[in-house]
């Protein structure tokens, strides 16, 4: 199997349709790929809907359940999606980012060469029947390799990246503490810090490209409240490093790292 795309989406289906006709048209993919579509407890049918189509693409589709309604688990949903995956090649997106044609291409391209691969995400106020073009600010790709070679840590957005599969043996699926009630994010950027602490460079490549429209966007106050309960999350995370970890040490050294930034700024604040 070429690559195994994971797709976690929540009471989602129309978009999740247009999702996978994006799927459909990708170019230059000459081998079989799946896409595991992993429902974090959907209410809208989305089981019945992909049960209806899973034999009308040309990839193979698959559907998977959290068994979770109380809480977002969307961390779930990508480690249920890591663990039922044929591929060592992951590609994750979100249930509303809608790939372009040559999407897959470039990411397995970039994949021969990288362990861990950021694609390039923009938000868009188009209608789904239209596809814009999207620039990539020069700036972005230079400043994702400036800081890579510095070696300064990047935040990993988990609607747009690849990994080998093999790099989760070493760091970890994502963290399941985020699996909480009214939260919403952090457990991307979380995985991406313990990549980072196990020495694992990502690469930017800027035409992996997708974008999400802004018209589908939940509505912004309640998501950034959302946000800000999943922050504390990862700051507890960050402090309690558990001692049968395997990664017990590096967790050690990323909490030290944390909580002296965190020092430096609230002096600067003094300031």
């Amino acid at each position: 199997m070429l690559c195994s795309v994971i797709i976690p989406t929540f009471n989602r289906k129309e978009i999740l349709k247009e999702n996978l006709a994006f799927l459909r048209d990708q170019k230059d993919i000459e081998e079989p790929f799946e896409v595991l579509v992993v429902d974090d407890g959907s209410k809208d049918g989305t089981d019945k809907f992909v049960e209806s189509v899973i034999k009308k693409y040309p990839f193979n589709l698959r559907y998977f359940n959290t068994g979770l309604t109380e809480v977002n688990a969307v961390s779930v949903a990508r480690n249920i999606g890591i663990k039922e995956s044929i591929s060592n090649n992951l590609i994750f997106i979100d249930d509303d980012f809608f790939v372009y044609p040559y999407f897959l291409s470039f990411h397995l391209k970039a994949l021969k060469k990288n362990l861990i691969v950021q694609g390039h995400v923009t938000n868009i106020r188009k209608k789904l029947k239209d596809i814009p073009p999207v620039k990539v600010e020069e700036d972005v790709p230079k400043r994702f390799e400036r800081e890579s070679q510095k070696g300064e840590l990047m935040e990993l957005i988990s609607s747009n990246f690849s990994v080998k599969k093999d790099v989760f043996d070493l760091t970890g699926g994502f963290d399941e503490r985020f699996a909480r009630k009214n939260e919403f994010g952090y457990e991307d950027i979380e995985l991406g810090q313990r990549m980072f602490f196990c020495g694992i460079k990502m690469y930017f490549e800027k035409d992996a490209l997708g974008y999400v429209p802004i018209d589908m966007k939940e509505d912004a106050p309640k998501k950034n409240e959302n946000t800000n309960r999943a922050k504390n999350t990862w700051w507890k995370i960050i402090n309690d490093p558990p001692k049968d970890s395997k990664m017990y040490q590096l967790l050690i050294l990323r909490r030290d790292y944390f909580r002296e930034r965190v020092k430096e700024q609230n002096k600067k604040k003094e300031l």
